[in-house]
């Protein structure tokens, strides 16, 4: 009985934290500037996040995806610093900027006290991409 109360638990857990990736941007600055440098065109602003669950914070289970948003990848560690910022910059490449600047990280681990050996891990990566 114990057993099939602990594998439902786990796979509920598992099921509603699935890892993912998102990238968000805006263009909107209501006429504000963001740099003091002059010919500088602001394209955008950028937040990258990725997130995962992980097995007694050591090993994946399901995180996001950095190469494409909104999929997980399998037991693979994607909540990386690194992933973050190539998600970052790819987003700002693909709206023509070819700087990045501003940037800003959080990284955070978490454990899921229903789940008792799962833990959810994020990082966040932000920056004003300019051209």
């Amino acid at each position: 009985m114990v057993r099939i109360l602990f594998s439902v638990v786990a796979i509920a857990l598992m099921m509603s934290f699935t890892g993912c990736s998102t990238v968000r941007s805006t263009q909107t600055f209501n006429g504000m500037g963001t740099t003091t440098a002059p010919k500088v065109q602001t394209v955008a602003h950028i937040n990258s996040q990725i997130y995962g669950a992980y097995l007694f914070n050591a090993f994946p289970i399901f995180s996001g995806s950095p190469n494409d948003t909104g999929k997980s990848a399998a037991f693979r560690d994607t909540v990386t610093l690194d992933n973050g910022m190539y998600l970052l910059t790819k987003t700002a490449r693909e709206d023509g900027a070819n700087r990045v600047i501003d940037i800003e990280s959080h990284y955070s681990s978490s454990w899921v006290p229903l789940g008792l050996i799962f833990w959810v891990r994020e990082i966040q990566v932000s920056g004003t991409a300019i051209k």
